[in-house]
């Protein structure tokens, strides 16, 4: 079996969630991929901005289950916060290149199809998991269309969605 490494967008990939109406659950995710595929690295990309202090929880649980994390601090905007991990996830993934034979892009950005392009250069075949489905956050076309395979999110939700288990007070 191949060996594979997974590129998690983290901003692309919350949007795109919260768009179709659930939270993944990082360890079912895992553990999808893991017996779905022969995974060498486990990569989720974020800008952390100060006062998320859930999101620096969440980075502290993936470190802790299997993932590598590389983050940077969110600049401040007058709209909020900017983070762009294009770079560092195009560096992660070229800079392994020779170590695996598959790579899963969690991502809907446009951007990365440059990347996908020079993986598949390498001999490294690309699926993108994005979705096509939602309102607002679909996946860019240019990234199927040069993706070796395409897996929709709403697609695997049941498999990956976070359960709720709430109770009314």
């Amino acid at each position: 079996m191949d060996k594979t490494i997974v590129l998690i967008d983290a901003a692309n990939l919350w949007n795109t969630v919260k768009d179709l109406g659930f939270n993944v659950d990082f360890a079912k995710l895992r553990d999808y991929l893991e017996k779905e595929y022969n995974i060498l690295r486990l990569f989720y990309f974020t800008a952390l901005a100060e006062g998320e202090d859930w999101m620096f929880k969440l980075v502290d649980w993936l470190q802790f289950n299997g993932y590598t994390v590389r983050s940077k601090p969110a600049k401040s905007r007058d709209i909020g916060f900017k983070g762009d991990m294009d770079v560092d996830i195009a560096v992660d993934a070229l800079r392994l290149t020779g170590h695996y034979q598959h790579a899963i892009l969690f991502s809907g950005d446009g951007d990365l199809r440059v990347l996908i392009e020079a993986l598949q250069f390498a001999g490294i075949s690309v699926t993108v998991c994005h979705t096509q489905k939602g309102s607002v956050q679909r996946v860019s076309y240019d990234l199927i269309k040069q993706a070796d395979r395409f897996i929709d999110l709403a697609d695997i939700r049941p498999t990956i969605a976070q359960t709720q288990t709430r109770t009314n007070s």
